[in-house]
């Protein structure tokens, strides 16, 4: 994972479009724009943009270390490729993520769990006042029971995709006059290493079917307008990952006599003078 040539003989700051006058700034702009252009995930199977892409890398590590910047321009190429240091020593996706931060962000992780979903829930104040058990019925994804998850009639179906291995990666070569070589999620299967030949009957190889599920709202006295009542992971089941959460979130219903505010509640009542007149 490493390039051997430094740009194939191409002058660094034509690669990135600029003077060789230019400022840091202006190098790290060049860098932002063409690599966004470049960058594989945008242009994927387009092996001239691949090339491209770890090109601009190859320059922007040079042209935005001073040191290594000098010796260029002092020797050229040459004067990189002493003690085994040079423009491209690192894999161009580690140049990418260093400069956009954080760490790679080829292969993201999947998230721990789904999307959390929250349903709105008219209660009326007098609910609200003396509190009520709600049942609700939900209809959300399960797991298919056939599959288990898989998406495949049976496990038979369920092979090794024969062009990454099961990696779910292809390692690709860029050349010929400047070697480099990175991987990328292989088109075969997905990034997910297996193929699927014959898909289950019951999830169409889906891998989820939706269900209906009972709750119950335990609705306490003197729950505020705006609260949510949480069940933990009772959002859409995915066969790769845990289920978000599924919130109720309260909205009081207006009442005929009565308004709420905070724990206190309010009448608005008219009444005569002589109601009022102690006697």
């Amino acid at each position: 994972m490493c390039i051997v040539d430094v740009v194939g003989g191409r002058d660094l700051y034509e690669v990135l479009g600029i003077k060789r006058d230019a400022s840091v700034p202006e190098i790290k702009k060049a860098f932002r724009k063409l690599s966004l252009k470049l960058h594989p995930d945008k242009n994927p199977g387009d092996e001239d943009a691949a090339k491209k892409f770890a090109e601009v890398a190859s320059a922007y590590e040079v042209l935005s270390d001073e040191t290594k910047r000098k010796k260029y321009d002092t020797y050229g190429e040459d004067g990189l490729k002493e003690n085994g240091g040079g423009g491209g020593g690192h894999d161009p996706f580690d140049v990418f993520s260093q400069f956009f931060g954080g760490g790679r962000q080829r292969h993201p992780q999947e998230p721990s769990r789904g999307n959390d979903v929250t349903i709105p829930l008219r209660v009326s104040l007098a609910d609200l006042y003396n509190g009520k058990n709600v049942p609700f019925t939900v209809r959300r994804k399960t797991v298919c029971h056939h599959c288990h998850g898989h998406g495949a009639a049976n496990s038979d179906d369920i092979q090794t995709c024969h062009e990454c291995g099961g990696h779910g990666l292809e390692t690709r070569r860029v050349g010929p006059g400047f070697i480099q070589q990175f991987q990328t999620q292989c088109n075969k299967c997905g990034g997910k290493g297996k193929i699927v030949t014959s898909t289950c009957p019951v999830c169409g190889g889906d891998k989820t079917v939706f269900a209906d599920v009972e709750l119950d709202l335990d609705i306490e006295k003197g729950t505020p307008d705006g609260h949510e009542i949480e069940f933990e992971h009772a959002a859409d089941e995915h066969a790769d990952r845990a289920a978000g959460h599924l919130r109720f979130r309260i909205t009081t219903v207006g009442h005929e006599f009565f308004s709420r505010d905070g724990d206190d509640l309010y009448m608005d009542m008219s009444i005569s003078l002589r109601e009022v007149r102690p006697t």
